[in-house]
């Protein structure tokens, strides 16, 4: 049916304006990344905002908020699969 997906990395340093990436790979028999869904969740205090895509461009709003990537792999007929979410996460951290 559907194999888990396995995470790598989040690369980007973290900067305003500079975007952040999921790099993620899936175990053999599993579907291709350009069939998944990446959503990134930006979460401070109670507010949750979602972005959805591989990768995701911070603002000098989003300075100092946690940010979790979300994957779900999905087949060539976007039929849901796993669901997985990183295991650590990112703070966004402004360079000046």
């Amino acid at each position: 049916m559907y194999s888990p997906c396995a995470y790598n990395r989040i690369t980007g340093n973290g900067e305003s304006n500079t975007p952040l990436v999921a790099d993620y790979s899936f175990t053999p028999g599993s579907n291709r990344n350009d069939t998944s869904l990446i959503r990134w969740r930006i979460v401070s205090g109670q507010t949750v905002r979602v972005v959805e895509g591989n990768s995701f461009t911070p603002t000098d709003a989003d300075l100092g908020k946690t940010i979790f990537v979300i994957a779900t792999a999905k087949d060539g007929n976007q039929i849901t699969g796993s669901t997985r979410q990183l295991a650590r996460r990112k703070r966004l951290v402004l360079w000046v």
